[in-house]
C-alpha cells in the first residue's frame, strides 16, 4: 500500500488546486474583443475593434522633455473608438489597447 507523508499531502494539495484553477478556465469562450486597430497621433492615441463583445481602450506613453514619461489611458468603450491623450506640448508614442 502507497502512503503519502503529511508534508507530502500538504504541498501537493494546494498546487494540484492552483494547477486545475489555472487550467480549468482554458475551455470557456472569450469575451473578448477583436479586429482592434491602434492609431498614434502627436498627441495622442487611437482604438478602435470591430468584434467581440468585451470592453477596450487606449493607452498611450507621453514624452516630456528633460522630464519622466507617464501613460495615458481612454474611457472602457464597448463599440467606437477609444482616445488616450497626452497633456498639451507633450509627445504620443508606443501606443496601445487594454481589453476586459
Amino acid at each position: 500500500m502507497l502512503r503519502i507523508s503529511t508534508t507530502a499531502r500538504r504541498v501537493g494539495v494546494p498546487a494540484v488546486l492552483v494547477a486545475l484553477a489555472a487550467f480549468g478556465g482554458a475551455g470557456v469562450a472569450s469575451a473578448a474583443p477583436s479586429g482592434c486597430t491602434i492609431s498614434v497621433y502627436s498627441y495622442f492615441s487611437k482604438a478602435e475593434c470591430t468584434g467581440g463583445s468585451g470592453q477596450y481602450r487606449a493607452t498611450v506613453r507621453c514624452d516630456v522633455n528633460n522630464w519622466p514619461d507617464y501613460n495615458r489611458y481612454g474611457r472602457w468603450e464597448k463599440s467606437g473608438p477609444s482616445y488616450a491623450y497626452c497633456d498639451i506640448n507633450h509627445r504620443a508614442f508606443n501606443a496601445g489597447y487594454q481589453t476586459r
